[in-house]
């Protein structure tokens, strides 16, 4: 057989090759050449090696020769799908980008009016709808992975220290802030609703009563009908879910502080003041605990 014996450096094996080469093969074949050879700057940096600072020193100012070329859909394709395997593999780690100090985002001080891809994507969305199995969808994924934060969170609201300075906060926003509209537009509706049907409700939704329940726990009311000791809450779904889980939650958290001070409480949810039927409906709502009394 032709060729020099020569052991192979990676994997140990017997390989022949040509005279000329005889001082310079040392791997058998390419894959035991990936395998066992190692890179003469591994581990190297600019402080333990001079080569290294002064190969980056030979390389500053080159222009790569893809600048400026945009890759092609295809290439795009590739990388995301290598990008995803090796994340499933675990070999890469996608960790969230994280802010440093100083650093001005793209989009600051930007606006629909002055910025365009702001306005195409608002534009995009504002007419979006979205079905109710993804709205459902959206809650798990929100929710799921959050459930044991938000027990600790919704503790800590309902401190005694938490609902004095909530209660506080609250005055002083109403009493402060001028732009702070009050009544809001649902609010509103409903004191259209008492004026033209002479209902015995007063507006105190902008902090001016509260009613002292138990364990310092305070309510300021939407509206009130002093007298009988009737209240109306005017509420929104969304926020209600957001911060008691349920609205079973929420309406059971007001009525154990009405009712510990001898009040009763009626309910006006978005939902029927948004209905095209909206003054019956508030109407027989309130009605009915007032003709109770």
């Amino acid at each position: 057989m032709m060729g020099v014996p020569i052991k192979c450096e990676g994997c140990g094996i017997i390989f022949r090759v040509i005279l000329c080469r005889k001082y310079r093969a040392k791997y058998c074949t390419r894959k035991c050449y990936v395998k066992h050879h190692l890179i003469w700057n591994k581990g190297l940096t600019m402080k333990t090696d001079s080569r290294i600072k002064s190969n980056i020193g030979n390389n500053k100012g080159r222009i790569p020769w893809n600048k400026g070329i945009p890759r092609s859909e295809e290439t795009k394709r590739k990388v995301s799908e290598t990008k995803k395997r090796l994340y499933k593999e675990g070999k890469i780690k996608l960790s969230p980008y994280v802010f440093k100090k100083g650093h001005i985002s793209h989009n600051r001080n930007k606006t629909k009016e002055n910025y365009l891809p702001l306005r195409n994507t608002s534009e995009k969305m504002k007419n979006r709808k979205f079905s109710k199995e993804h709205k459902e969808k959206i809650k798990k994924t929100h929710w799921s992975k959050k459930e044991e934060l938000r027990k600790i969170v919704l503790a800590k609201m309902h401190t005694d220290e938490a609902n004095s300075k909530r209660v506080s906060s609250v005055i002083k926003t109403l009493k402060e802030n001028k732009e702070n509209k009050r009544p809001n537009s649902w609010e509103n509706k409903i004191c259209e609703l008492c004026i033209k049907h002479s209902l015995p409700f007063i507006y105190t939704g902008d902090g001016t009563f509260w009613i002292k329940g138990v364990n310092k726990i305070n309510k300021n009311p939407d509206f009130i009908y002093k007298d009988k000791k009737v209240a109306i809450e005017v509420y929104y779904d969304y926020f209600k879910k957001k911060n008691y889980g349920t609205i079973e939650n929420y309406k059971k958290h007001c009525e154990k502080i009405y009712n510990s001070k001898g009040w009763e409480v009626i309910f006006i949810d978005g939902n029927d003041i948004n209905n095209e039927n909206w003054e019956n409906k508030c109407l027989d709502k309130i009605n009915e605990v007032i003709k109770n009394e």
